[in-house]
């Protein structure tokens, strides 16, 4: 039997880099497409977030002796792209079978299995997964009993799905980037991400990560971690790299072998932890290693400077053990980045600005995003019982450069109170590239900072004119002086 060919599509959304001038590939396709040549696959990518292709181009690479299998990676916020998308292919090829996967397929397996155009879902990861299906289904056989995969295609009730697991991440294939388009291999030379754990075991009410990776988490070797990146730099020629694991440093002494083998091996290069680490995880040892090893910044997952909402979302971690955790970074010499959620559980216009009044006293980089619910997690059954959605939250969007609309509200914090935390945080900030769109021309982008300097912040904007009209009276006199030598 002669092993399909297998059409791996990023379907493309609002975080994409179409548009912007920015390339970050899908790892988890990454994953898969190394799993699949593995396993002696064909495999093609359409990265829908990094390049544009008409409906015509994804049709036409789909046709007979191209494309035996389809799968889809879909995330909340591309759910309605993929609707859209997974309902033209079946239209053109109602034979060729559609597989979702992707986030969304593990947090809304129900209510995405409805859908008539899918044919598999693939729950939890698929590197082991999709290989079985596609080898069942190219040999004609039952797909029933592999793990993580739901038929969707009967009219019976669908059996509990157990997510698939991958058991030892050191067994998996490095992730293939070379399936990207160029754009997305030069963001990989840049900053290569990798991946050193999957799983979460904390609780956290707003997080899916437990639904998409398990609460139980999986850590490859540090021998392992630095023999890929040994092997990326001769590969791909990298500069840096980024770890974008859930959390980074839950095992410390791990993550401290990591750093030392690090060093050992000549592998010091700028890398950092966009995704966010634990502050109450950190010690000097390990800040002191991470920063000898070439780490630059890191991002805390802060979420709240209110004791009542963290308590609320179960974050497990005090707000005096997070300034512990800057603080020791710091010292560290690490650049410190902190993310926080408008929306949460007991949270509200005053509790919003304690959170940024908190960023600004621990001079920290802070990004707020819109809380958008996501199926499966304690906050959206909370919304169901204590709010209202307004949109659908698929729709949603965490930050913006312009109007970020709320998915849902609560008698005690309104859409409006939302949006206005929303802007009040950023103008505060300095943050304007987070409210005006890059594209508005220059002066009407002054005049939007002066409105929102006046409605968020105009204690500041008089010494800001004092410390202008100083700076004027100077150069004035300077000149004066000039003249008169």
């Amino acid at each position: 039997m002669s092993m399909p060919r297998i059409v791996l599509i990023d379907v493309g959304g609002w975080q994409g880099g179409l548009g912007r001038g920015v390339h970050y590939p899908n790892i988890g396709i990454a994953y898969l497409a190394a799993a699949l040549q593995r396993a002696g696959y064909g495999v093609t990518v359409l990265d829908l977030n990094n390049e544009y292709l008409s409906e015509e181009e994804i049709l036409t690479s789909l046709q007979s002796g191209q494309a035996d299998l389809v799968g889809l990676s879909v995330k909340t916020a591309t759910m309605g792209s993929a609707r859209r998308l997974g309902a033209l292919i079946k239209s053109r090829y109602p034979r060729l079978p559609l597989v979702v996967g992707g986030p969304h397929a593990s947090v809304a397996t129900t209510e995405i299995a409805k859908e008539p155009w899918v044919d598999y879902l693939l729950v939890g990861e698929g590197e082991l997964a999709l290989a079985e299906l596609g080898y069942r289904v190219a040999g004609g056989m039952l797909t029933e009993g592999v793990t993580g995969v739901v038929f969707c295609r009967t009219d019976h009730p669908l059996p509990p799905s157990v997510p698939a697991r991958v058991p030892c991440l050191d067994d998996l294939e490095y992730p293939d980037f070379s399936v990207f388009g160029s754009g997305v291999i030069e963001a990989v030379r840049q900053s290569y991400p990798i991946i050193t754990s999957r799983g979460c075991p904390y609780q956290c009410t707003y997080c899916s990560v437990r639904k998409i990776s398990g609460s139980t988490v999986r850590y490859r070797s540090p021998e392992a971690v630095v023999d890929e990146l040994d092997r990326a730099r001769q590969e791909y020629g990298i500069r840096g790299f980024e770890v974008v694991d859930d959390s980074f440093n839950v095992d410390m002494t791990r993550s401290k072998d990591i750093c030392r083998l690090l060093i050992e091996r000549g592998l010091v290069m700028p890398w950092s932890c966009p995704n966010g680490i634990r502050a109450d995880r950190i010690d000097a040892e390990l800040a002191t290693l991470m920063a000898r090893s070439g780490c630059l910044a890191v991002m805390i997952g802060i979420e709240s400077a209110d004791h009542d909402v963290l308590a609320a979302v179960k974050k497990g971690e005090s707000i005096e053990a997070i300034e512990k955790g800057i603080r020791v970074l710091k010292e560290a010499g690490l650049g410190v980045g902190g993310f926080f959620i408008i929306g949460l559980p007991g949270d509200s216009y005053r509790a919003q600005l304690r959170s940024v009044d908190f960023a600004l006293k621990h001079g920290i980089s802070a990004h707020f995003n819109m809380l958008v619910p996501y199926p499966g997690t304690e906050v959206y059954d909370w919304v169901v019982s204590h709010g209202r959605f307004l949109e659908p939250g698929s729709g949603g969007m965490h930050f913006s450069d312009s109007k970020v609309r709320p998915v849902f509200e609560t008698d005690g914090f309104t859409a409006r109170e939302r949006q206005r935390a929303y802007e009040m945080a950023h103008t505060r900030l300095r943050r304007f590239d987070m409210l005006i769109p890059h594209t508005v021309p220059v002066w009407r982008r002054r005049l939007e900072v002066a409105r929102l300097m006046l409605r968020y912040d105009a204690g500041s904007l008089l010494p800001a004119a004092v410390k202008a009209m100083v700076r004027a009276a100077i150069g004035s006199r300077n000149v004066a002086t000039q003249r008169e030598d």
